[in-house]
Parts: C-alpha cells; sequence; structure tokens
C-alpha cells in the first residue's frame, strides 16, 4: 500500500545547515487522528513547501477529526506543530476525489484537482477541476474557470512558490484560445486574471494534451511537457 513519508535532516526545520544524507531520517506524515498510526488506505503523492515546513498529500483514510466523509480528501502536514490539516473538507457526504497537491514555499496556499461536483456551489460539471486553497483565509477558488465563472475542467496544477500564480491545463478560458483541445495556462491568484501560455515564438497555439507543468518561485516562467512538437 502506498504510504507518504518525509526525509528529515537534523537542524534543517530551524534554518540551520543540514548534515550529510547519512544523518538524514524518514518518518511518516500520514498518520491517523488520534491515534497517531498507519492508515488502513494509500496516500500520496506527496509535495513540500519550499521552507521544508509543510507536506500536502491526498489520502483515502480519514485523519483529521473533521473529515467524516469517505473522499479521497487533500491534507497538509506541518512538520514544526505535528499536526495534519484537512484542505478539501466540506459539509456534505457526497463522495469526491481530491488529488495531486501542490504547495506554496511557505505553506499558504495549496492547489488540487477536485473530481466530482458540490465542492463550490458553481462546480457541476463533473469533470476534474482545478483549485487553490488559501490556508490562512479558507478562502477556496476555482482556477480553472472560464471568464463566466463556470468551471471548465483541467488538470496537472501547480502553484509558485510565492503564491501568487497557479498554472495548469484546461480549455477555453481566454479570449485567445481558438482550439479545441487542452492548452497550458497561469492564472494570477491576486487579480484572477489567466493567460495562455502554450503558444509557439511565432504566436501560434500548440494542441496538447499536456501531462505535466512547472512554474518558476516567481511566476514568470512555466515549463510543461507535451505529445508531439511544436
Amino acid at each position: 500500500m502506498r504510504r507518504t513519508w518525509v526525509v528529515l535532516a537534523a537542524g534543517a526545520l530551524l534554518g540551520m545547515q543540514a548534515p550529510a544524507w547519512p544523518a538524514a531520517t524518514s518518518e511518516p506524515v500520514d498518520l491517523t487522528y488520534p491515534a497517531g498510526e498507519a492508515p488502513d488506505e494509500a496516500s500520496g503523492p506527496p509535495a513540500i513547501s519550499g521552507d521544508g515546513r509543510w507536506v500536502a498529500f491526498a489520502s483515502a483514510s480519514e485523519l483529521t477529526p473533521e473529515d467524516d466523509s469517505e473522499s479521497v480528501d487533500v491534507y497538509v502536514r506541518d512538520l514544526a506543530e505535528d499536526r495534519t490539516i484537512l484542505v478539501t473538507g466540506v459539509e456534505d457526504e457526497a463522495y469526491r476525489v481530491h488529488y495531486d497537491p501542490s504547495i506554496s514555499d511557505d505553506g499558504r496556499f495549496v492547489s488540487f484537482i477536485s473530481q466530482g461536483d458540490g465542492l463550490v456551489p458553481e462546480d457541476v460539471n463533473g469533470n476534474e477541476d482545478v483549485y487553490v486553497k488559501d490556508l490562512q483565509t479558507g478562502d477556496l477558488f476555482v482556477a480553472s474557470a472560464r471568464r463566466n465563472g463556470v468551471p471548465a475542467g483541467g488538470a496537472v496544477p501547480v502553484v509558485s512558490g510565492d503564491g501568487e500564480w497557479v498554472a495548469f491545463a484546461s480549455n477555453r478560458l481566454t479570449r485567445d484560445d481558438r482550439n479545441d483541445g487542452s492548452d497550458v495556462y497561469v492564472r494570477h491568484l491576486g487579480t484572477g486574471k489567466a493567460f495562455l501560455v502554450s503558444r509557439t515564438t511565432r504566436g501560434r497555439q500548440v494542441d496538447g494534451p499536456f501531462d505535466d507543468v512547472a512554474v518558476s518561485d516567481d511566476g514568470s516562467r512555466i515549463a510543461y511537457s507535451m505529445y508531439g512538437g511544436l
């Protein structure tokens, strides 16, 4: 069964210079509540924050007291405080699958995919959509939404290190997207504005699908992999 672990180098969380890797240790982060034991269900894949304090991952087990659904949820583990935060909790008991998280350098913003209706009222398309959660304010934002606010489906999200941008694949989110295939976008979380990224140097749109996306810490550069060529 897949589990989620983190490798710790002594002093790393305190900002000290880490020793050589042979001194490192590993510990699980997907612990049940309140027993702190190994869960019955699989978890992962993980993403770790730039400051090394926070680990985001998905699990089918209930790891926090407020999680009483059977959904696959996204969690964040605070390694400094030894506590687990539920990212995708909702009050209803509908079954949803949340996965593929990424996390900003300071652990505040988490992007992920949600499959299923109703995580927010306007999401009724039944498709996979890209969300971003602000763990400080509790705000939940649909990144893969069109200009009218209706979710359009999305995949392979990643949030920038500074927490201001999220890059992902989707379709027809901007007026300059004129093809019928998947495209890569980056959206500014402050203004909500989305930008079409997957173009050649001559401005021609690139047809997906895209199976991976990466973004620089400040959101200024986007990398992606795709089938075929430009």
